[in-house]
């Protein structure tokens, strides 16, 4: 489970990138997706540039994201996750699961999750277009 296209699209949405050019979207993915024990569905824009899945602080508000930085955990859905380090520092969260030759990298997400007991819960909102 996790890290599988479920469905695409084409699309061509601009997106400002960090350096500010814009960058269109090649194509519009729903990815199935899971952190911790929740399992989710992760609908994204899919951009030409090698650009991790980044998340607003919004998403992370309302997973109720508690940062650890301490001992490098986090806790989402209610549940304790171990942050992993990016080579340039950052902090990741692994949302494949166990599945470990795949990478995933999108940028500009909106997502939607379940907990166990399969209610859904809105993490993320959809890119706004530039």
């Amino acid at each position: 489970m996790g890290g599988i296209v479920k469905s695409s699209e084409k699309s061509s949405r601009p997106f400002k990138s960090g350096h500010g050019s814009v960058v269109k979207s090649t194509e519009k993915v729903i990815i199935e997706a899971k952190i911790g024990k929740t399992k989710c569905n992760i609908l994204t824009e899919v951009v030409p540039i090698n650009l991790p899945l980044l998340l607003r602080k919004e998403s992370l508000k309302r997973a109720e994201t508690h940062l650890n930085i301490h001992q490098h955990k986090a806790t989402m859905f209610g549940e304790k996750i171990q942050l992993e380090m990016t080579s340039t520092g950052h902090y990741c969260v692994d949302i494949i699961g166990q599945r470990e030759n795949e990478e995933v990298m999108y940028s500009k997400s909106s997502f939607k999750g379940s907990d166990s007991d399969n209610k859904n819960r809105m993490l993320f909102e959809s890119a706004k277009p530039v």
